[in-house]
């Protein structure tokens, strides 16, 4: 009849219980019968009774097997089926497959259901769980050489350098220079910098007076002004160029070693002045924007983002087989902080399970007739005697109860009507 269920601890008599009732209820009419035979008659009613019983319990049994063998197979004597209703399962699998995928869709796994059930995920703490597990396992380093693999991928493509100088050439031309500068640079940060620029030109120049070529080059401006007769008899052009030099090098020293020099202190109030004359629309604002797109009229952005590119590939090469270089590092930092930031932000926390929920719930209401298709799909693909096997499988134990309920329900009936036929006779 039914496949026996699979489950290894099942007591034999768990197992065939359907049989055993039918079995008994069958043995209990026959003996009940023979027993009539030969009795003596003070015992006929209530053999009559017993017998009713059995009689009941066996015809209740066999309808009960019989309705549960229709529901999975069809009754025939050969290929006539002779019971019409028979073979629910494999006749209505379409119907079954379309009405089970609608209960799925609507009813199991509404939208609604669906959000309702999201809501109550703590999906900032999976979050969270997941990148630990992630950076625990040793899996982020994975991560970090395909995501810098697929960078790279991106950057060898063809028309990466033509995009990538397109785009700085319309960034540049936008700045407004004289508003940028005049913007982020404030008095402090502006002095910060000259206390670097100004040693760093003092030092050049005193290197490039240093060298033969400044000194021949003075000496030879100094001779072409020759002057009179006197001024050619005292005056020493090597003797006067020797000097300059020697004083304009002692003052940029001077001026190189002491961060209080006036001139220093001089130069720091006029850049000060003029970073705050940018933040207006003077003249030096409009000089500044000229001279900016002047220079970057003439800048090879192409050649830039060739450049910029080539060295970007050649720093992420490298990075990609450094398991513990600075790419690996910046992103191991920021996995960190966001992990933080999920566990004990609570702002983070509603943002994130807000958005996700949100993001979910409108891929769930875009696709969400895909699951009632995959549950119709996934069920008519099955063979009429595959799709029986799986229902046999997950209604074995409760078929078996029908059987013996209807042997005893039987039985029970069947006493009664013994007892009222006795009480009639």
């Amino acid at each position: 009849m039914f496949q026996k269920s699979n489950e290894p601890d099942q007591h034999f008599l768990t197992q065939h219980k359907g049989e055993i009732s039918f079995a008994i209820a069958l043995s209990g009419l026959i003996v009940s019968s023979l027993f009539m035979s030969y009795a003596p008659p003070s015992y006929l009613a209530f053999l009559l009774v017993v017998q009713t019983g059995f009689e009941a319990g066996t015809v209740g049994g066999a309808a009960d097997w019989l309705a549960v063998k229709m529901i999975f197979d069809e009754i025939k004597i050969g290929n006539v089926r002779i019971v019409p209703a028979s073979g629910i399962i494999p006749r209505k699998q379409k119907a079954i497959a379309q009405a089970a995928g609608k209960l799925v869709a609507d009813e199991w796994l509404s939208p609604q259901s669906v959000k309702k059930i999201l809501q109550s995920v703590d999906v900032a703490g999976a979050l969270a769980d997941y990148l630990e597990k992630i950076k625990q396992n040793g899996e982020l380093s994975g991560h970090v050489s395909w995501l810098i693999q697929r960078l790279t991928k991106i950057l060898e493509k063809p028309g990466a350098k033509e995009k990538l100088a397109g785009i700085l050439n319309e960034q540049v031309t936008r700045i407004q220079w004289s508003q940028w500068i005049g913007s982020t640079l404030t008095d402090d940060q502006a002095r910060k910098i000259l206390d670097q620029l100004v040693p760093f030109f003092a030092e050049k120049l005193t290197e490039l007076l240093s060298t033969q070529e400044a000194f021949d080059l003075i000496v030879e401006k100094l001779s072409e002004d020759k002057g009179g007769f006197l001024k050619q008899l005292f005056f020493d052009p090597v003797e006067t160029a020797e000097k300059t030099i020697l004083k304009s090098i002692q003052f940029l020293r001077e001026l190189q070693d002491n961060p209080y020099h006036p001139v220093r202190l001089k130069i720091d109030t006029k850049t000060v002045a003029w970073i705050n004359e940018l933040r207006t629309d003077s003249e030096s604002a409009k000089k500044i924007d000229k001279l900016a797109a002047e220079i970057t009229s003439e800048l090879e952005f192409t050649l830039l983002a060739e450049k910029a590119i080539n060295r970007l590939i050649e720093f992420l090469n490298e990075q990609r087989h450094e398991k513990d270089g600075l790419i690996y590092r910046t992103v191991s930092d920021w996995v960190d902080n966001i992990i933080l930031e999920l566990r004990n932000n609570s702002e983070w926390q509603k943002t994130v399970n807000e958005n996700v929920i949100s993001v979910i719930g409108e891929v769930i209401n875009r696709n969400h007739h895909l699951i009632g298709e995959m549950v119709e799909k996934n069920l008519s693909s099955l063979s009429p005697e595959q799709i029986k096997e799986q229902f046999r499988i997950r209604t074995y134990n409760d078929m078996q109860w029908i059987r013996v309920n209807g042997a005893v329900a039987g039985f029970a009936i069947g006493v009664v009507i013994g007892i009222i036929r006795v009480l009639l006779s």
